[in-house]
């Protein structure tokens, strides 16, 4: 026989993110001095190392080699037992298998979980819509159930589904209505915050917490807007509207009776009916002045009006908006949101998200203006909100940049990465486009 190998562990266990150590010991069992290459087969080949990795030996000696098991911490890493195998490859017969022995790990189960809420704060009068993602990074199928509360029982919810089941390494998402239990017709709008909580066996529960801004179920510009409609169609009727001419029987009634009135005057009557035909004359005059006085502010008025609803319909058409940057660092990465042409971003909220507690700095910047730079330790979820939004005009960009100094883990290898996040919310206005220039060139 020219070598052989010790007996290996069986279901020798191992967590991962850690590490396991065995021995291996091999003896020469041939008349030569040979050199040994010790090599682990199967799929724990990835997460072993040999210390140390060659052994030269005498004829009839034996030596030892520490095996070592590395398993990362990553979903893909499935528990449960896993077979091995230990290869002696012998230098001094051309790389030719002298040995071979087989044993197994149990690689414990581990949970780590994550959820965050899209987009974190809705906008309505009568309910707000979330959707909530979660996420298994564990090598373990999770069962979650999820609840929701919020201070003082001030809102509703209605969660789809509220169970549910995430193989490791995926994603699942639930939709969760909110509704306030009061309504507010009049006034200004009202902040309600909420926790949605992931309960599952095994693994620790998943907090987040979102808002709901319960707007008024009447807009403060409606009834001014009402009041002048109301104003305008008062001043066509009573001042606009055409009367109708009148009819030709009326015509022949009022020339009968001058007529009648012509045959029955004397001399002295008519002396009198000139002298307050002419008195009548002056006084109608005067009336026709002050309608047309009142006919001209009316029309005043009125365009005044229309104005005011054109400028209304010309108002920019904003919308909620809402996006998730995510960024993956080693050690430097960005991100950016840039806004359309003809288009304008109000920001109002801003959430920054580092789930599992980097190290390092992140940044948001608005081109090359800094908004904001904070330290990763210092949080794991920081919602930032403004009174003013910030504003981020067509073609300018939002960017989000990491520095990550994670520290590389005790038992050697590389940092993890960092992967911190912003969840941004406001509103995307559609501009209206630009004027014509009614400028005409001069002439040559």
């Amino acid at each position: 026989m020219a070598a052989s190998l010790s007996q290996l562990p069986e279901g020798l266990p191992v967590d991962p993110g850690g590490v396991v150590e065995t021995t291996v010991r091999v003896h020469n069992g041939s008349d030569t001095v040979d050199r040994f290459v010790l090599e682990v087969l199967g799929e724990p080949c990835a997460w072993a190392t040999f210390d140390p990795p060659e052994l030269a030996l005498f004829p009839g000696a034996a030596g030892t080699a520490t095996l070592r098991f590395a398993p990362p911490r990553v979903s893909s890493t499935a528990p449960g037992p896993v077979p091995f195998g230990v290869r002696a490859r012998s230098l001094e017969q051309d790389g030719a298998t002298v040995a071979v022995e087989e044993g197994s790990l149990e690689v414990a189960p581990f949970y780590e979980t994550a959820v965050e809420v899209m987009p974190r704060t809705s906008r309505g009068s009568l309910r707000g819509k979330h959707q909530l993602a979660f996420d298994n990074r564990g090598n373990t199928t999770v069962v979650g159930v999820v609840g929701a509360a919020s201070p003082e029982s001030m809102l509703s919810f209605g969660v789809h589904p509220q169970e549910f089941v995430a193989p490791p390494g995926t994603a699942v998402f639930a939709t969760v209505k909110v509704r306030p239990k009061d309504k507010s017709l009049r006034g200004v709008p009202q902040m309600h915050p909420f926790t949605l909580r992931v309960e599952s066996e095994g693994a620790p529960p998943a907090v987040t917490n979102a808002f709901l801004l319960q707007e008024p179920v009447v807009p403060r510009g409606l009834i001014p807007l009402v009041v002048a409609l109301a104003i305008a169609a008062a001043v066509y009727f009573l001042a606009l509207k055409p009367k109708p001419a009148p009819t030709a029987k009326a015509l022949a009634a009022s020339q009968a009776q001058a007529q009648a009135k012509q045959a029955d005057a004397t001399a002295a009557a008519a002396s009198a009916q000139a002298a307050a035909a002419t008195k009548s004359a002056a006084a109608a005059q005067r009336a026709a002045a002050k309608a047309g006085a009142e006919a001209k502010a009316a029309k005043a008025q009125a365009k005044a009006t229309q104005k005011q609803l054109a400028a209304a319909e010309a108002a920019p058409k904003s919308t909620p908006y809402s996006v998730r940057l995510v960024l993956d660092c080693p050690p430097t990465c960005s991100t950016k949101l840039t806004v359309p042409k003809e288009h304008e971003l109000s920001l109002t909220d801003v959430v920054f998200g580092n789930p599992l507690g980097d190290t390092g700095l992140v940044t948001l910047a608005r081109d090359e203006e800094v908004l904001f730079v904070e330290g990763l330790k210092t949080f794991s979820d920081l919602p930032l909100h403004f009174g003013t939004p910030l504003v981020v005009g067509a073609k300018h960009s939002l960017i989000l940049k990491a520095e990550c100094k994670n520290a590389a883990p005790e038992s050697g290898g590389e940092a993890a990465s960092c992967t911190p996040a912003a969840y941004v919310t406001g509103t995307m206005a559609a501009l209206p486009p630009p004027a014509a220039s009614t400028k005409k060139p001069k002439a040559r």
